[in-house]
């Protein structure tokens, strides 16, 4: 299981050579497609959550995620993120890095303000 490994903060040497920022969007940008796709499944966000991720605590938090997010506030997250991807696998001089914690900060800004 994972309770003995360490958690590993984003830094440079987290992606491959040439990939110090990109390596980490995509797992940000997976998250955020599942918490679209629970928040607009027409059974709901419970419903949606359990056929995604099964029982439990995950299945719980995802659910309660999706219901805080409003639609349109995932869906400049995603474009953000897609934006950024774009930005780090571009022959762009920016820091990966610098890029992409200016992207996640401006996500977690979105839903600063609930709807």
């Amino acid at each position: 299981g994972r309770a003995g490994r360490p958690h590993r903060p984003l830094s440079p040497a987290a992606g491959s050579a040439g990939d110090a920022g990109g390596g980490a969007v995509i797992p940000v940008q997976r998250y955020f497609r599942a918490l679209h796709a629970i928040a607009t499944d027409p059974a709901g966000t419970a419903v949606a959550a359990k056929r995604t991720y099964g029982f439990g605590n995950r299945q719980n938090g995802m659910a309660a995620q999706a219901s805080r997010w409003p639609v349109p506030k995932l869906e400049a997250a995603m474009a953000t993120l897609i934006e950024t991807d774009l930005t780090l696998r571009s022959t762009s001089k920016a820091p990966a890095m610098a890029v992409l914690e200016r992207a996640l900060l401006r996500v977690a800004l979105l839903n600063r303000e609930r709807r």
